[in-house]
């Protein structure tokens, strides 16, 4: 009895982080920017949950880097990613 309630409460969580390849200036950036990465963060859980449903947990799109001095012009560019975790469910 003990040992089923155990498998019951382990969970199968997944920690997922997609970062974009380009550089976005800081002027050009808006809610709509990570979109794309939105997209390509459901196509990993996809493929990490296969075939099974799952939970996004938390799904967050944030700068992941920031360059002050970039190699072309003089405006401040970020990277973002998108950090979250999902579990997989049957």
């Amino acid at each position: 009895m003990l040992e089923e309630k155990k498998n019951k409460e382990a969970k199968d969580i997944h920690k997922i982080l997609v970062i974009a390849d380009k550089w976005i200036r800081l002027s050009k950036y808006n809610s709509n920017s990570g979109e794309k990465l939105k997209n390509d963060f459901d196509k990993k859980a996809k493929e990490v949950c296969k075939n099974k449903n799952f939970l996004i947990i938390k799904k967050k799109v944030e700068i992941v880097e920031m360059d002050d001095t970039p190699a072309y012009g003089t405006e401040t560019v970020i990277k973002l990613g998108v950090d979250g975790a999902i579990e997989c469910k049957s």
